[in-house]
């Protein structure tokens, strides 16, 4: 009887029907013996042979590549994926999912959410059957807010279109479910603060017996701009020499411990002006001009996302409101848009400020430079 098995030129790698399952067939050059055969655990159809010769591309690429895995266990076929087709579950489908996003993605926004924020929301359905996707809309549409239903559904229609160009499914079920939820426009609230509430801050900082070693850090915010992450990471590595400018090419993010690009993903430089240079100055002799420009009192990393706990923020700036001195509270964000509304008000353009902190003009002109009347014009 004849062998039931693709022809495969030598030194490459076959897919074969084993008595109704199909293994791969690694070259001799790779493996010998029994570790020439990797089970799928797959029926020999055809929907499954395109799913296992689409694995056996990837192992000849990886030999090509001189990346071969000699343990074979990248190359493995996870079992909760490799039922019928029509079992497949959602669940399953995001893992593999999230090995082809990773490859694309900041380490943050991979870890943040799509290993934790929406693996969350995905564990906690009440079931990962795709021909159950009507029940698993209901249950996120009715347990969730819109924005965060729109935001998961919108990540699973993504992941089950992947799934079909990859021939794991043959349809999406969620598709365009998220398009179908009315958000409000709650963007993020352009709220800065006078240049006289700036003051009282800096000085309450200054003076305060307890926050006043955050003084500097919350005076860097304000005299450049930059995100809360960026000012975390910076070093000194990153000035010029003469501290002329700076170059803000890094976040820092205590929680996953990362030190990462910007979130737009490209470095910008930032010109020092006098005032900039000064203070500068003075915190290179105090530091000593080595490592990260702004530390805790302990000398650890600042977590950008608990200054408001950690460096007093709410305390300073909630005090400042009790006693009428600022007349609202606002988060350590509105730092940034200090910055900008002033910059604009002093004369300089959207597209300079833009350029300052790493925004586009069309943010600029959409999210701050629109609130910047201070009179309406007799026309």
């Amino acid at each position: 009887m004849k062998k039931n098995k693709a022809r495969n030129k030598p030194g490459t790698v076959g897919v074969e029907n084993k008595q109704g399952k199909l293994r791969l067939r690694l070259p001799t050059s790779v493996a010998t013996g029994a570790t020439r055969y990797i089970s799928t655990r797959l029926d020999a159809t055809p929907e499954n042979t395109r799913l296992a010769q689409r694995r056996a591309l990837e192992i000849q690429d990886d030999i090509e590549r001189g990346t071969f895995d000699s343990t074979l266990q990248r190359y493995q076929f996870p079992i909760k994926t490799l039922q019928r087709i029509d079992a497949a579950d959602i669940r399953s489908l995001w893992d593999e999912y999230c090995k082809v996003k990773q490859k694309h993605l900041a380490q943050t926004t991979y870890r943040l959410h799509y290993r934790s924020r929406l693996l969350n929301h995905i564990e906690k359905l009440p079931t990962h059957k795709l021909t159950d996707a009507n029940k698993i809309k209901h249950h996120i549409t009715s347990t969730l807010d819109p924005a965060p239903a729109r935001f998961v559904l919108m990540h699973l229609d993504a992941c089950c279109k992947w799934a079909v160009d990859a021939e794991l499914i043959t349809s999406n079920p969620f598709q365009s479910a998220a398009s179908k939820i009315k958000v409000p426009n709650t963007h993020r609230t352009i709220d800065p603060f006078t240049a006289e509430e700036r003051d009282a801050i800096l000085l309450a900082y200054k003076t305060h017996p307890k926050w006043g070693h955050y003084y500097a850090f919350v005076q860097f915010l304000f005299m450049t701009g930059c995100r809360l992450g960026e000012a975390c990471a910076l070093d000194w590595a990153d000035t010029a020499p003469e501290l002329s400018s700076i170059r803000f090419q890094h976040s820092y993010n205590k929680r996953l411990k990362l030190v990462k690009d910007t979130k737009t993903h490209k470095a910008r430089v930032f010109p020092c002006n006098a005032p900039l240079r000064v203070f500068l100055a003075d915190l290179h002799v105090i530091s000593g001009g080595r490592g990260r420009v702004f530390n805790t009192k302990s000398g650890a990393a600042i977590n950008s996302e608990q200054i408001t706990r950690l460096c007093g923020w709410e305390d300073i700036v909630g005090g400042l409101v009790d006693k009428g001195v600022i007349s609202r509270y606002r988060t350590p964000y509105s730092t940034r848009h200090t910055f900008v509304s002033l910059a604009i008000k002093n004369g300089l353009t959207v597209s300079q400020v833009a350029a300052l902190v790493g925004n586009t003009p069309e943010i600029i002109l959409k999210h701050y430079a629109s609130n910047v009347v201070e009179e309406v014009p007799v026309f």
